[in-house]
């Protein structure tokens, strides 16, 4: 696993999308805030159902109690230029009321990068795969959690 510290500013967020999709990312699920703000959550849905491509179980990135199952049924979006496009865009809108965004390769509903926004953290696992690019990037990253994860 590692650990990608950063404020997400619509530059940082591409940047963190953009990594997904070059480790395989071909899908997302946005994941509501335990407290919603409804009319935020209907606007930026309705901004992305051009994407939909249904309702599907995911592992889930954080989870709100220890009761939570660690896979839901969530509606999943296609991640493409197109869709980074419109979710950077609407940035505010995305930070708040989603907790975090979970990406998935095309086959499996285990999370591949998590964006867990009130921690400013990204999640990213395959490491192998994507150190050498981050190096390139410019993009520092850890391999261990930090002490007050």
């Amino acid at each position: 696993m590692l650990y990608i510290q950063g404020k997400f500013t619509k530059n940082f967020f591409r940047r963190m999308l953009n990594v997904a999709v070059f480790i395989g990312g071909t899908r997302f699920v946005l994941w509501d805030d335990i407290v919603s703000v409804e009319k935020r959550r209907r606007t930026l849905r309705s901004k992305l159902q051009r994407y939909s491509i249904g309702q599907d179980e995911f592992e889930i990135v954080t989870r709100s109690g220890q009761n939570e199952s660690c896979m839901q049924s969530a509606e999943c979006y296609v991640l493409s230029k197109e869709s980074i496009d419109a979710l950077v865009d609407r940035i505010n809108i995305v930070l708040f009321p989603f907790r975090d965004v979970s990406i998935y390769d095309a086959t499996s509903g285990r999370w591949i990068v998590g964006m867990v926004f009130h921690e400013e953290m990204v999640l990213v696992r395959g490491k192998d795969r994507v150190m050498e690019s981050l190096d390139v990037m410019g993009i520092d990253y850890s391999q261990k959690a930090p002490s007050w994860w």
